[in-house]
């Protein structure tokens, strides 16, 4: 018969090695202290074992005060990790003569504030080393430490909803942009392709099941709402405005596909630069993931400077010069005549190259690099290309060799 499987176990509870925690009531089980960071304000909450909120913290109130004891500790040791150097603010902080208590706290975490503290502090520095998009995915979800395991578990979540014709959605292809045609490919023996017309006349294709269930256009799910079988011409009225017809498509785009989640991944991978940047500016902020250089607000500094002189200091000491980011780039950020935008001061980079397999991705594998890293990148993975190409030739015998090519290592930007 069908044999009854057992539920899985909850997550064993994580301590810090400072924590009291740890040594009084480790294996009693009851102190399993879950993070939930709020979507709307940015909040961290407190929860216990039982997913009760002891209370809320500001996270930048815990950042700062991590920031100036990890401050004190390297001016007294000298240069160590910045990660281990917010690690030890919690313990300076427990052995100081005056107890530090956040300006805004309930009265239950107030009274566990001592005990708790070293868990918080643990928390927040793990969450500032994972990247935008992580932290975006895991807002909102109950947490626990260590969050390494939280990331491979969504990880690991999104993976399984790929379908099988499409596995591997993080890359895998050398293809920039994912055609229309792809998601209907291999389809079921029985099941046959609809065509629905779009208001601006575009056609898109559905798979659509014997007992007349659409599945999802991304991951191939059935669908709950049913569209009507009528010919293609009929599916979807005309509206008059470009406006409305705009919304007409979006509409019907979302009805081919089962959630949101769907809609997302798909019209990322199937989508323009322009969406990308857009999704990638809302995560990072404009931020280099290399070195830092805040982007958006070196725009911003570069707009309001009226002189050419007083543009090229700016871009000098940014290191926007024109070896670094090329002449004509340079000359077009120099002219007062000329509008700049933002999208001249960055890159929607590929972690992973198009051409090494890397290519229709989700957000994972993009990061926001100001135009000298990208362009320092570039000339890496060139560089590497070229001497492997000229590596494969001479082992070969001419040609190349796609073995080689995918032994090489991955470009890290200094």
């Amino acid at each position: 018969g069908n044999k009854i499987h057992p539920p899985p176990p909850p997550p064993p509870p994580m301590y810090y090695p400072g924590s009291s925690l740890s040594s009084s009531s480790a294996g009693a089980g009851k102190c399993c202290i879950r993070f939930v960071v709020s979507q709307h304000s940015g909040r961290l909450h407190v929860c216990d074992s039982r997913n009760r909120c002891l209370g809320s913290v500001n996270i930048e109130e815990i950042r700062s005060r991590a920031a100036g004891e990890a401050d004190k500790q390297q001016e007294a040791v000298g240069d160590n990790e910045g990660k281990e150097m917010l690690v030890k603010c919690s313990n300076t902080a427990s052995t100081a003569k005056e107890e530090w208590i956040p300006s805004v706290l309930s009265h239950s975490l107030r009274c566990r504030w001592g005990e708790l503290k070293n868990l918080v502090f643990q928390f927040v520095v793990e969450w500032d080393s994972l990247k935008p998009i992580w932290q975006h995915r895991l807002t909102g979800k109950v947490l626990y430490l260590p969050l390494d395991i939280q990331v491979i578990s969504v990880a690991a979540a999104k993976f399984a909803k790929e379908p099988l014709f499409r596995k591997g959605g993080g890359g895998g292809s050398k293809r920039r942009w994912a055609s229309h045609q792809s998601f209907i490919e291999n389809a079921p023996e029985d099941g046959r392709i609809d065509q629905i017309v779009f208001a601006n006349g575009v056609i898109r294709s559905q798979i659509v099941l014997p007992d007349n269930t659409r599945l999802c256009l991304y991951c191939r799910n059935p669908l709950q709402n049913s569209l009507p079988t009528t010919a293609p011409h009929q599916c979807c009225k005309q509206p008059k405005s470009q406006r409305g017809r705009r919304r007409s498509d979006i509409q019907r785009l979302r009805e081919m596909l089962c959630s949101r989640d769907c809609y997302s991944e798909y019209t990322l991978r199937v989508g323009t630069s322009s969406l990308v940047r857009a999704r990638l500016s809302n995560l990072e902020e404009g931020i280099c993931q290399s070195c830092n250089t805040d982007c958006r607000k070196l725009f911003h500094l570069v707009e309001a400077l009226k002189g050419i002189d007083d543009r090229k200091k700016v871009l000098y000491a940014a290191g926007y010069n024109p070896s670094a980011i090329g002449r004509k780039r340079f000359k077009r950020l120099v002219d007062n005549e000329r509008k700049i935008t933002e999208g001249l001061f960055w890159e929607a980079d590929h972690i992973l190259e198009v051409a090494r397999s890397g290519g229709e991705c989700g957000m994972e594998n993009y990061q926001t690099l100001c135009i000298p890293c990208h362009q320092r990148k570039t000339r890496q993975f060139m560089h590497w290309r070229a001497n492997v190409v000229a590596t494969s030739k001479n082992v070969g015998g001419g040609g190349k060799n796609r073995k080689t090519k995918m032994m090489m290592p991955e470009i890290k930007v200094n």
